[in-house]
């Protein structure tokens, strides 16, 4: 798998839209297009204290569950069996 593959199947924010937990102290510009990896769950969850502290992100494509891609990129290794 590489980067770009995880970049697909990712969500993409404005630096604007990026929520505050996520920025930290980093300087963005919120014009740009920013790529946001997140689990599905953090996704599901993002209002939530422990997640994003956000709502209304809108995740536009769906890849199914990240346990899932990673048990298929192991197994593409030959690392993981069924």
């Amino acid at each position: 798998m590489l980067q770009r593959h995880i970049r697909n199947i990712m969500p993409f924010d404005k630096g604007g839209q990026l929520p505050a937990i996520v920025v930290g102290n980093a300087k963005v510009d919120p014009d740009r297009t920013y790529t946001l990896a997140v689990t599905d769950f953090a996704a599901a969850n993002q209002g939530s204290s422990e997640n994003l502290r956000t709502t209304g992100l809108v995740f536009p494509r769906d890849e199914g569950l990240l346990r899932d891609l990673i048990i298929d990129w192991f197994r593409k290794k030959k690392v993981v069996g069924p």
